[in-house]
């Protein structure tokens, strides 16, 4: 009896653990069966300990460290079910379910725990450990008045007691370790201490796991923050260049499609609204199918996908093609989403229309990034706005819409040069307008006003799309007749204005005549610089007004 004893003590069992079995044993071959039934059970513990040891350094991640554990735990410890909870700072303070072993999944899939003071749910062993920091029993789940929640369900899946360790990251409390066996009072003091230096090396593992991901998640933001900020700055260097609007979209749209973090399909297009017919005109593109460049060429506010962004006015996203998505046809492929409204001070300027795999599940990064590309966008074609309009006044008579005096004379010494370099012939022709002071002075303003802008549309109709035609200043406009065979087809432009401007102009309900007067000169018999046909061209002018007006008159006179 001593040599097993003292082989018991070398075993690992202290003088006192003996002495208590030999106390509750009512003779010596019992108490002999116990020694020998707890170091078999210490020593099948102790190679679950470390034989989980071994795996765990293979464990690529937190939720395969805890998978493996359970795995462990039920095929070499023999428990019931083995699972990990983790809690969760929400509204109700909650224990999700991360990963589990051995029967009992459907219990898990029913189960509601949460780790606050006073909830029901929060009265069994898994609340009490991870609000404690300390391990809490179970020991009989039949009687147990703490375990009343879950005592039906359990019962189902012969769980008899539990054990609920905490597992820490650091000193702070993150989840828990369940165990469950089939035998009331299962968890004896040797067993739970070898399962809590077990679960104290998980805790170590799940502190390096954590730390690392918050790391290598540190890298990840610094990178996307790197390249968002890398493609904001490309957006805003595109806008400096000299394009079009059109081509300017369609620069940003592909830097936008280019930004590596995003998971992006390499196609796309960006929409430009018009607010006063609530649709949207397709301005830009990038690899879009035939088809949809036709039926997608002016989509209405509520239309399809885009459209509802138009209308909703925020960031839709569908992971594939629904029943929002209207516009269909055979052979369209599955895929998925993000319709960005593009907004400046409450008014819809656009939509950005990207496209993701089928299935593709959205991230708060991808919206806020979209949402800053929106309001990146908006900038852009406000700037170009700006720029089109202070062209539009540089270079247009903002009344008539056309060409003002000084890009007249721009065009023209284009043209001289032009013409002297294929030695071709072209016409100068000043018109000037007969009576309209009469029309302004009677009717007032406004009527003289749309009198100049019909007269317009009526001398820039009497001549062809290659010619110009630019008002000079009040009532007089300048033509510039290019690719002349001979002075012939000067005369019957000329004619033809006279005939267009003689006839009357009807402005509200009010009859206005007037009649025109031009002067003609002819390069380069006439002049060779803009200053000599210019001359040469007003003395013609002055000199049809002299003759009668409601004519034309060619230098010489």
């Amino acid at each position: 009896m001593k040599a097993r004893i003292s082989a018991t003590v070398e075993n690992g069992y202290g003088a006192s653990d003996v002495r208590r079995i030999i106390n509750q044993s009512k003779s010596k071959k019992q108490a002999i069966r116990r020694l020998s039934a707890e170091l078999i059970q210490k020593h099948h513990l102790l190679n679950v300990f470390y034989g989980y040891g071994q795996a765990a350094a293979s464990a690529s991640s937190e939720k395969e460290l805890y998978s493996q554990f359970c795995d462990f735990a039920v095929k070499q410890g023999g428990y019931l079910l083995v699972w990990v909870g983790l809690k969760r700072d929400d509204q109700y303070q909650t224990v999700e379910p991360v990963a589990w072993a051995g029967t009992g999944s459907d219990y898990l899939r029913e189960l509601s725990v949460d780790w606050s003071e006073r909830g029901k749910s929060a009265q069994g062993p898994t609340g009490k450990a991870i609000r404690s920091g300390q391990s809490h029993f179970c020991r009989n789940m039949a009687v147990d008045p703490a375990f009343r929640t879950w005592r039906t369900k359990s019962g189902c899946f012969r769980f008899a007691s539990s054990l609920a360790i905490p597992i820490k990251e650091g000193q702070t409390v993150c989840g828990a370790i369940n165990f469950h066996s089939g035998v009331a009072n299962a968890f004896h003091p040797m067993e739970v201490d070898h399962l809590e230096r077990i679960t104290a090396q998980i805790s170590l593992w799940v502190r390096f796991f954590r730390e690392s991901d918050r790391a290598l998640r540190l890298d990840e933001l610094n990178r996307r923050a790197l390249e968002s900020r890398t493609a904001i700055s490309a957006l805003l260097e595109a806008s400096l260049r000299d394009l079009d609007t059109n081509s300017l979209l369609l620069a940003a749209l592909q830097v936008i499609l280019s930004v590596p973090w995003l998971s992006l399909e390499s196609k796309g297009s960006i929409f430009l609204a018009d607010p006063s017919t609530r649709t949207l005109r397709m301005a830009a593109q990038y690899r879009m199918a035939a088809i949809l460049l036709d039926r997608c060429r002016t989509i209405p506010y509520g239309y399809c996908l885009c459209g509802r962004a138009a209308e909703q006015r925020h960031i839709l996203f569908t992971d594939r093609v629904d029943e929002h998505h209207e516009v269909t046809f055979d052979g369209l492929q599955p895929h998925g989403h993000y319709c960005v409204p593009i907004i400046s001070n409450d008014t819809l300027l656009g939509v950005l229309n990207l496209y993701v795999a089928q299935g593709h599940i959205p991230t708060s990064g991808e919206q806020e990034f979209l949402s800053m590309v929106g309001n990146t966008l908006a900038g852009i074609i406000e700037r170009k706005a700006i720029e089109v309009e202070l062209h539009q006044q540089a270079r247009f008579d903002s009344l008539t819409g056309l060409l003002n005096r000084r890009s007249f004379h721009d065009e023209m010494n284009r043209e001289i040069l032009r013409a002297r370099r294929e030695n071709k012939v072209f016409a100068l022709l000043y018109i000037d307008l007969d009576g309209f002071k009469r029309v302004n002075d009677i009717n007032g303003h406004p009527v003289g006003d749309e009198v100049l802008r019909m007269a317009a549309v009526r001398i820039a109709a009497s001549v062809r799309g290659s010619d110009t035609v630019a008002r000079l200043g009040g009532d007089e406009f300048g033509v510039l007749l290019v690719g002349l065979i001979d002075e012939n087809d000067t005369l019957a432009v000329a004619n033809k204005i006279v005939e267009q401007i003689g006839k009357r102009f009807i402005v509200g309900g009010v009859n206005c005549h007037i009649g025109c007067s031009i002067g003609i000169s002819l390069y380069p018999a006439h002049g060779t610089s803009l200053e000599e046909m210019v001359r040469c061209a007003d003395a013609a002018l002055y000199a049809a007004k002299r003759g009668g007006r409601n004519c034309f008159r060619i230098y010489p006179l």
